[in-house]
């Protein structure tokens, strides 16, 4: 491949784009307890800070096709930088729970955009039959993030300030801003549908009821009661956005990809996936820095060789596809990842050769899971359909992991109450077990949809 040829150029400046993105993610878990007391709160209660960013994903990512076949790739993508960076700046400039928050979901608006606009131009760049090794090559370079997050995290919030975790996306972002400037092409659509303001709405109001009541499922800031009617209020706009899309030939979510059995049984995985398995780089952290007394940098250690795991893995997965199938490699790996899971469930005391050895072993099966189950949603997608795919699955994925943390949460929470001694995180290690223990048993139901596949 010529050295700054166009597809070149445009594997970097997208593999950028999303290494930014889970630097962004997964530096701030191992900062979590100090952000926590600055602000005098309880640990769990600054995942608001993480599930906001995911909120405004999976909000403003229905929107991102449209306004990518509207304005064009570029126009939209640039724009995105521009938001991301300069609410990482107020970011780090916030000085309550409150502020944090509010630029955390102005922070998922360019992140809604960047992403799934960063896919959409892979997926108009490059061919059906190069998909997988092209998302690869972005996925080797994006993964160098989920190194460094917990590591930069650890050493700033040790040694500096949790604020200048947020500062950092700032150079990025300016770089990330110039190469696009100069190599990404602006494609527009032809024929550009009209937007549905209708469904825009429904389905933003019916995610965010949700996912608020997700987030405050476990805290007591709110009575239960007017937690699970905004729950059952926010199911019942999704409900009558299911209605709206089936009369509406434009809808902004097109539900009628899911009729195709590959795009509907990869998003059930990435669902499933995600919610029993997508927290144990939210979780350990917390575990580690509470119950352990271990600082920052430290819990940032043992974190990182989940990455390192998908680093390792990444390269090979085009050939494990190859050799096994996708049915049958996603049989195994669930099999795998489970006990994987469940072996974080055995973690009484600190043995620092298992913790690396397990985080090595989860960030490689789990690496499999996500790019196999993401892959296939796209295998059987009509290129008249690429960018509708992209953002429904996208939207799928970001709320997965909203659902993710809060779902995290409160199983701690249900789990510390239910503790007899009723301590706190900060003296109950079996309030994390137990919660290991749910999630791998969870994860073992994307085997019953694995068996419908028919790839």
């Amino acid at each position: 491949m010529q050295f700054f040829s166009k597809n070149f150029a445009i594997i970097v400046i997208v593999a950028m784009a999303f290494f930014i993105e889970l630097l962004d993610t997964t530096i701030i878990n191992t900062s979590i307890p100090q952000i926590a007391e600055s602000f005098n709160a309880a640990p769990l209660t600054i995942k608001i800070a993480i599930t906001s960013y995911l909120m405004a994903l999976a909000i403003f990512i229905p929107i991102s096709g449209w306004l990518a076949d509207k304005f064009g790739t570029k126009k939209i993508f640039l724009s995105a930088i521009v938001i991301f960076t300069l609410s990482s700046l107020f970011c780090g400039l916030s000085q309550s729970i409150f502020q944090l928050a509010l630029f955390r979901f102005i922070q998922g608006i360019g992140g809604a955009l960047m992403i799934p606009i960063g896919r959409l131009i892979v997926l108009q760049s490059f061919s059906n039959q190069d998909l997988l090794k092209i998302m690869s090559y972005i996925s080797l370079i994006a993964l160098i993030g989920p190194v460094l997050g917990p590591l930069l995290g650890g050493y700033i919030t040790t040694y500096y300030s949790w604020h200048w975790i947020f500062f950092i996306n700032i150079p990025l972002g300016i770089f990330e801003f110039l190469m696009a400037y100069k190599f990404i092409p602006n494609e527009i659509a032809k024929m550009p549908k009209k937007l549905d303001i209708k469904g825009f709405i429904l389905i933003a109001i019916g995610l965010t009821l949700i996912a608020f009541s997700a987030e405050n499922i476990s805290e007591n800031l709110i009575s239960k009661a007017i937690i699970w009617t905004l729950l059952l209020i926010g199911i019942g706009f999704v409900f009558l956005y299911i209605i709206h899309s089936k009369k509406t030939e434009n809808s902004i979510l097109d539900l009628n990809l899911f009729k195709i059995n590959s795009f509907q049984i990869g998003n059930i995985q990435l669902l499933i996936s995600i919610i029993a398995a997508g927290g144990i780089s939210f979780i350990l952290p917390i575990m580690l820095q509470t119950y352990f007394k271990l600082n920052p940098l430290y819990s940032g250690l043992f974190t990182a060789p989940i990455a390192f795991g998908a680093i390792l893995i990444r390269p090979f997965i085009p050939y494990i596809v190859k050799y096994f199938g996708y049915k049958k490699l996603l049989t195994l790996n669930t099999l795998l990842l489970s006990s994987c899971i469940f072996a974080f469930y055995l973690i009484s005391n600190i043995n620092y050769f298992y913790l690396i050895f397990l985080g090595i072993i989860y960030g490689v099966f789990y690496t499999i899971q996500i790019s196999c189950s993401a892959v296939i949603g796209y295998l059987n997608i009509e290129a008249k359909d690429k960018s509708a795919a992209t953002s429904l699955q996208s939207t799928n994925q970001q709320f997965s992991l909203t659902l993710c943390i809060c779902i995290n949460a409160f199983l701690i929470h249900l789990f510390t109450l239910n503790n007899s001694q009723n301590s706190g995180i900060t003296h109950n290690i079996e309030a994390f077990q137990y919660t290991f223990l749910t999630l791998s048993v969870i994860f073992l139901l994307n085997l019953f949809f694995i068996r419908k596949l028919r790839i």
